[in-house]
């Protein structure tokens, strides 16, 4: 809590909020109940183990926990906490998706039913240079 309390000096608010939910969602009820001094890589390597084995949240935030719970621990010197504990603790695996794409005859029916001159030209831009959805919207 007290790592929580001193990040939210130099972060954003919506970044605060961000670590606040997962410390207190995730961290806190995993880690919570050992005192700092006997944090260890095993006890911290176990959680982590369990993180990645849950089914009910996303690989995104199982990452977020790691990144989040790994940078407290590394700010945490001061408080007692043994420093390289997440050294070698792997992060959860990012998940890899298939990249979908149309064909050039899916292309050439969409154009042909392109009508509006109001979207005609970033929808243009955005098929001739492979342009992701996000990056003209």
């Amino acid at each position: 809590k007290e790592w929580l309390r001193k990040k939210r000096q130099n972060v954003t608010y919506g970044t605060y909020k961000h670590y606040k939910s997962y410390t207190n969602n995730h961290i806190i009820p995993g880690l919570g109940r050992w005192k700092i001094k006997d944090l260890d890589h095993d006890l911290v390597d176990s959680f982590i183990d369990e993180i990645k084995d849950k089914d009910d949240i996303s690989q995104r935030t199982k990452i977020h926990i790691y990144t989040i719970l790994s940078s407290a621990l590394k700010d945490g010197k001061r408080a007692g906490i043994k420093q390289g504990i997440t050294d070698d603790i792997k992060a959860p695996k990012k998940e890899r998706r298939e990249l979908e794409y149309w064909t050039r005859s899916e292309v050439q029916k969409f154009i042909k039913h392109l009508n509006s001159k109001n979207h005609r030209l970033p929808i243009m831009l955005a098929l001739a240079t492979g342009m992701r959805y996000g990056g003209f919207i």
